[in-house]
């Protein structure tokens, strides 16, 4: 094989180095940014969860999850994706050649001699100093030739990254489906952040009486239990007419009697 024949191999072996050199990049930035972006979406949804933020906090949470977002997918996966194809700025072949060399200590000063010579022969008009030049490409690149450059990156490697990834995923995906309210609602909250969200009591009030119906004027006895984790020792019962202390029949029932029902009346508790 000529001199200009071996100088194709060579670079057809430096450009396989290079997108494997973006593929090792591309590969380490997807678990970079699934660690760090799985984990702060985590922290900020239990955070959001527990303290129900106001909407300020939850403004600079929201808009600085998504600034990491798209910065990282950028810097991270992007820029590699694209430089893998040979898109944008990549390393040079002499670059790549010195890379290589760090892998092959003995063959990283022959790497660049060849580019450089090869480089020197478009400035040649001589034609026996050529001839010389490509003698030596020839002389260089048989001792190259058999060496896989792509070995110099070893892509298992990235195995190492694992550890960062897989807890934050493994969390995500455990709390979809323990506990998917805890998502559920902090995202509804963090992803409406101008909007003003009551906390949630701890307790509900859940109504005993089958009927609330009642013959005109007759008294009519409302019963009420409580349920939740914390409940509460007064309920007060609001009417038209009113605020009033409805009678605790025990730790989770209260009572409450309307006097001489005229007609319709609304009302609701507070705890």
């Amino acid at each position: 094989m000529g001199a200009e024949g071996n100088y194709q191999v060579l670079i057809g072996k430096l450009d396989a180095f290079i997108r494997k050199f973006y593929l090792n990049r591309l590969i380490r930035g997807v678990l970079y940014t699934a660690a760090i972006l799985v984990s702060a979406y985590l922290l900020f949804s239990v955070l959001e969860y527990r303290f129900y933020f106001s909407s300020a906090t939850r403004n600079v949470l929201l808009y600085g999850l998504l600034a990491g977002t798209g910065y990282m997918t950028v810097r991270f996966i992007a820029l590699p994706l694209a430089q893998y194809y040979r898109l944008g700025k990549v390393i040079s072949h002499k670059e790549a050649a010195r890379i290589i060399g760090t892998h092959f200590q003995d063959i990283q000063d022959k790497l660049l001699n060849i580019l450089e010579l090869r480089e020197q022969t478009g400035a040649l008009a001589d034609a026996a100093s050529m001839a010389l030049i490509e003698a030596g490409i020839n002389q260089k690149m048989e001792r190259i030739r058999p060496i896989p450059f792509t070995l110099a990156i070893d892509l298992r490697k990235n195995k190492k990254y694992l550890p960062y990834a897989l807890p934050p995923l493994a969390v995500l995906v455990f709390m979809l489906f323990a506990a998917p309210n805890v998502l559920k609602d902090s995202n509804m909250r963090l992803f409406n952040p101008n909007t003003h969200f009551e906390k949630q009591a701890p307790f509900n009030f859940l109504i005993q009486s089958k009927e609330l119906e009642v013959v005109q004027y007759d008294d009519f006895t409302l019963k009420l239990n409580m349920s939740g984790n914390v409940l509460p020792e007064l309920v007060a019962i609001n009417t038209p007419s009113g605020t009033y202390t409805m009678q605790k029949d025990g730790p989770d029932a209260f009572t409450y009697v309307f006097n001489k029902v005229a007609g319709d009346t609304k009302f609701y508790f507070t705890a």
